[in-house]
């Protein structure tokens, strides 16, 4: 029967080995950073949009509010006038 003995690697081998792993885990680790501030910078924006839209209908509904403010004292003031030209 044949015995295989187990191949002798030199460290140098290790050792490029070992820098070929750390350098992909410093490269997963760069990816998953970027990916977070990409993630981050997203949030803040839709926050920053959802802001806008909310001032954005405040001021639909306040200029509503005014316009009808002026509708009743148009008609309020109509109908004073009207009063007195009859009185």
């Amino acid at each position: 029967m044949m015995r295989i003995e187990p191949v002798s690697r030199s460290k140098g081998q290790r050792g490029v080995a070992l820098l070929v792993v750390v350098f992909g885990l410093s490269l997963i680790a760069l990816l998953i950073n970027i990916f977070i501030y990409q993630s981050r910078i997203n949030r803040k924006s839709a926050a920053s949009e959802g802001e806008r839209m909310r001032a954005r209908y405040y001021a639909f509904s306040t200029l509503e509010i005014t316009r009808l403010f002026l509708r009743v004292q148009a008609k309020f003031i109509d109908n004073n006038a009207m009063i007195q030209n009859m009185g």
